[in-house]
């Protein structure tokens, strides 16, 4: 699902439109490595610029805020995670609270990336089950995953939250991507993911079924 920011509001910023009061910025937290994404030109006279520079610096620090994390499958990993984005969701939550419809939807979009993306780093700490995995081991595994999946949910719901969001704003304002194909790209990776996690017959019991499935397939081969 994940997008180029840097690529992404390149585009964005090259559309001319109504400046828009800038919303105050806090980029002395900024590792130098992100800040070149993170600049805004002082000749600047729209608020496009800004807009773009808290989604770039926004993407381009997760990786840095979570080199120090310790990635587990346990509530403290979680809470570790949720303090280190803090910053970096809260400036994505500004550019929705401020931008036009546009720099909305981008927002958003890369929120959901960012918040599935963590997800995803806490399921892969667990390790796979295998044809070499004991019948136990399996079992333990499969309780580990089960667990880690309701205490991701808080993420899960967030992303939904904002992928659901990007498809509302779409639809409520059909023009969007009439001039640009790659918003028109994001938002229908956008669709397509919101009917995907959305979709009423994934419930949870055929998620443990196919987990269940799964384990006895490793039994049946060993």
């Amino acid at each position: 699902m994940r997008f180029s920011a840097v690529a992404l509001v390149a585009i964005l910023t090259s559309w001319s439109g109504m400046a828009l009061a800038a919303p105050s910025l806090d980029l002395t937290s900024v590792p130098a490595r992100c800040s070149a994404v993170a600049s805004v030109p002082r000749s600047t006279r729209s608020a496009d610029p800004v807009f773009a520079a808290r989604i770039s610096a926004a993407t381009c620090m997760v990786d840095v805020a979570l080199a120090g994390v310790p990635l587990r499958d346990d509530d403290a990993s979680i809470r570790a995670v949720d303090t280190a984005v803090a910053p970096i969701l809260a400036s994505l939550d500004e550019v929705v609270a401020h931008g036009t419809p546009e720099w909305k939807a981008v927002a958003l979009y890369m929120k959901s990336d960012l918040l599935f993306g963590f997800e995803v780093r806490l399921r892969a700490t667990i390790p796979a089950i295998t044809a070499r995995t004991s019948l136990a081991d399996a079992q333990a595994l499969e309780r580990r995953h089960t667990a880690l999946e309701s205490k991701l949910e808080p993420w899960d719901a967030r992303a939904r939250a904002a992928v659901d969001r990007v498809v509302a704003l779409a639809r409520e304002n059909p023009g969007l991507a009439h001039e640009n194909p790659a918003l028109a790209a994001m938002l229908g990776r956008a669709e397509l993911t919101a009917a995907v996690v959305n979709d009423e017959a994934r419930t949870s019991e055929e998620v443990a079924h196919h987990r269940l499935v799964r384990v006895a397939s490793v039994v049946q081969t060993r």
